[in-house]
């Protein structure tokens, strides 16, 4: 009837704002995964090289060997050994390319490329670690304010309740309707005017659906507030994850890089006195890039780390110099409890 037009189109309206959001957040979510893959593809490329200068040391090593052994001046137990080592590597080098195949797939699905268009190029190292992250404060209560899957929970609520409101309407005209009634007066005129029919429910006045649509409500703010805890919970993760990777990451930079390249050079200097044998200068040279593959890796998991905070967060890391923005309290939730989210942030 045209009493419930105004209800109707706000439930409708409800709707269509939390499937606008829903969308949104795809899209956002795409966009990380995208961020992260890409990271990962970068870091792999990066391993890829490591594995290769491996393979080189290794086969010099090798030559060496076999070059001693046919003189006699090492034994079997000793070539094998540089073989094994050679091959080991080779086996290493060809799961390097197999996963730089497989990350890149990746992220030619997310980007939706087919054809030549996969065969772009990107840098084939990760960024160094910045000089500082963003620091914890205030995070959670940014994560609870942009947040879309939250926002699309806060309105699935306010449409429940347009819901209820509209079923309490119908409760109580069911089949109301306007219209025109003509009436002829006791003089045998007859006189035109606006008629409103309004049938009184005495019996069903839809009890079963308004205890429903009110069930629906509840259930709603329920899913908000615990979302609303649990991305508080998913953002002091990431940020623990991400001071763990870069912690990580700068012990490498600064102690164990260094001290592989202190053990290089001062190897090299004993075999240029002829105190050690070449291959005591090649493991050594070995072990530095080891070292450093293992330093790629934590540079890795220091860049996806950031992305996971980024998707904890819902976006943009850097806070802005003004107090954190009020999140909107969901329709019917009491402003006592919304407010409790922001406790802490």
């Amino acid at each position: 009837s045209a009493l419930q037009i105004p209800l109707r189109k706000r439930v409708a309206g409800a709707a269509l704002e939390v499937a606008k959001v829903a969308a949104a957040d795809a899209v956002l979510k795409l966009a990380l995964d995208t961020k992260a893959s890409f990271y990962r593809v970068q870091g792999a490329l990066q391993m890829l090289e490591l594995r290769r200068t491996v393979v080189s040391a290794t086969a010099v090593a090798r030559d060496i060997a076999e070059r001693q052994h046919e003189a006699g001046n090492i034994s079997d137990l000793d070539l094998a050994s540089q073989v094994a080592q050679n091959e080991d590597a080779k086996l290493e080098l060809a799961s390097a390319e197999s996963a730089v195949v497989s990350d890149r797939e990746e992220l030619n699905t997310l980007l939706g490329l087919w054809g030549e268009l996969t065969t772009w190029k990107t840098a084939a190292r990760l960024p160094t670690l910045p000089r500082a992250d963003v620091a914890s404060t205030g995070l959670e209560t940014l994560a609870v304010f942009q947040r879309l899957d939250l926002e699309e929970a806060r309105l699935r609520t306010g449409g429940a309740m347009a819901q209820y409101r509209m079923g309490r309407l119908y409760g109580l005209i069911p089949n109301a309707s306007m219209g025109a009634a003509a009436q002829r007066e006791l003089d045998g005129a007859w006189s035109l005017g606006p008629a409103l029919d309004i049938p009184i429910p005495l019996f069903d006045q839809r009890q079963a659906l308004l205890a429903s649509a009110a069930a629906r409500v509840r259930g709603n703010q329920e899913r908000y507030a615990a979302l609303a805890v649990g991305i508080r919970a998913q953002v002091r993760r990431a940020w623990s994850g991400l001071e763990a990777a870069r912690a990580r990451a700068e012990y490498f930079e600064k102690v164990v890089l260094p001290l592989h390249a202190r053990i290089v050079e001062e190897t090299q200097r004993k075999y240029n006195g002829m105190f050690i044998g070449v291959f005591q200068l090649l493991q050594a040279k070995r072990d530095q890039v080891d070292a450093g593959r293992r330093y790629v890796e934590a540079l890795s998991g220091y860049w996806v780390s950031r992305v996971d905070l980024e998707r904890a967060v819902g976006g943009e890391l850097r806070l802005e110099e003004s107090s954190p923005p009020t999140t909107p309290t969901p329709a019917g939730e009491p402003a006592m409890n919304h407010q409790q989210h922001h406790q802490g942030g």
